[in-house]
């Protein structure tokens, strides 16, 4: 428009706002985004809550370095920003109790989410007993699983059985779905240490009687097959399996039934064995066949 007199003329200002985002780093959840004024400070969102973690503050980078702690009360918001919560995982105590017998192993701090380093075997001195795994209650009827992730403080007892019984182990390949059993503890170690999963303590055996457990092995599937039956064996021979002598032996008493299943569909890994009911039920009702007692164990509760 064309001036026709004195004229006085002011600058209009907008006023910039940005956006201050909030990441977790993958725990809990994210406080909402805030939107700030130029020049203008951000609000603290507080903690974030997350199991097993412990909230140590927010920071300018994702790997929450030192130094790079935001400052809410004095840092001012001149563009778009995220900030990164530094959370800790918390650290937990494992103790082990022998029972009073032998050496226990060391007390671990092990993370929140992390599992447990199973310890050598405790040894009794005085040898009139075996170590057969650890538990998670005093009164043993909860054997530990070391893969499972610890979330709080714990306690393991040891399980000591009678020194003239075996204790038999249990191992399972995530690879060829073979299940696998030995009375040697130098042979369950090599084979976790070769990636197999130790499944503990599957059954205590006589440490001798007159009904032997045989063991073999099939050299082409590469399983493993146990029976108390020498004509089975002795069939097994002579289709080319390899003969692995006495793998234990068998309660003459039958203390307590170890059950056998037959998978038709598997190649390798086509038998289990268990002293439990329910695992020999929930097979059957997946498919498995029920090939009743495979052979004894000891009836835990005599000896």
């Amino acid at each position: 428009n064309p001036v026709t007199g004195d004229m006085e003329l002011f600058t209009q200002w907008n006023i910039n706002h940005y956006t201050v985002m909030f990441d977790t780093n993958g725990y809990g959840d994210a406080p909402a985004a805030q939107e700030v004024e130029q020049a203008s400070y951000a609000k603290d969102p507080g903690a974030v809550q997350a199991e097993g973690h412990t909230f140590g503050g927010w920071f300018t980078d994702q790997a929450c370095t030192a130094g790079n702690e935001f400052d809410f009360a004095d840092t001012k918001i001149m563009g778009d920003v995220t900030l990164y919560a530094k959370m800790t995982a918390d650290e937990f105590t494992v103790s082990f109790d022998t029972k009073g017998r032998g050496t226990a192993p060391e007390v671990q701090k092990v993370a929140y989410g992390e599992t447990v380093t199973k310890p050598a075997d405790p040894v009794d001195p005085e040898q009139r007993r075996t170590f057969a795994g650890w538990f998670t209650d005093a009164a043993l009827t909860k054997p530990y699983d070391f893969s499972t992730p610890v979330k709080g403080d714990l306690t393991l007892y040891a399980k000591w059985v009678n020194a003239n019984s075996v204790v038999m182990y249990r191992l399972y390949n995530p690879y060829s779905g073979e299940h696998f059993y030995t009375a040697s503890a130098y042979e369950r170690d090599v084979l976790i240490s070769v990636g197999w999963n130790d499944e503990g303590v599957a059954w205590v055996s006589p440490q001798k009687s007159d009904v032997p457990v045989y063991r073999l092995y099939n050299p082409y599937g590469g399983d493993h097959h146990y029976t108390m039956s020498a004509y089975e064996r002795d069939f097994l021979i002579s289709e080319g399996w390899l003969d692995e002598g006495v793998g234990w032996y068998s309660d003459e008493d039958k203390g307590m039934p170890v059950y056998r299943q037959y998978n038709p569909y598997a190649a390798t890994g086509s038998h289990n064995y268990t002293l439990s009911k329910f695992e020999n039920d929930a097979l059957v009702a997946v498919g498995w066949n029920a090939e009743g007692i495979g052979w004894y164990a000891l009836d835990e509760g005599s000896i």
